[in-house]
């Protein structure tokens, strides 16, 4: 998974022009959780309650299967998690229109 850098999201304010940065910084939101996350049970629960918002967007087929296809990867998301627990993730900028 790629996430933008300080520096890239820099560089795309200043190429846009029309804003300028008052803050910027990357941060670790730190969870209230006491356990680490399951991704399947997280996945189960999302889709109890994205389910019928996707299925009015996309339709009850595409939103099955990509519920269906998530939880197929649940293993792979718990091991992402993991490895990125701790690992600042969340990218605060403020922006001022010039």
């Amino acid at each position: 998974m790629y996430f933008p850098s300080v520096e890239d999201m820099t560089k795309v304010v200043e190429k846009n022009d029309c804003f300028s940065i008052e803050k910027i910084e990357l941060t670790y939101p730190q969870s209230k959780l006491v356990d680490e996350a399951d991704a399947k049970t997280l996945m189960i629960n999302l889709r109890a309650v994205l389910e019928g918002l996707l299925i009015n967007h996309f339709g009850s087929e595409i939103a099955k299967e990509a519920c269906e296809r998530t939880i197929l990867k649940s293993e792979e998301i718990s091991a992402w998690t993991k490895a990125n627990y701790e690992k600042s993730c969340q990218l605060f900028v403020a922006l001022k229109r010039k």
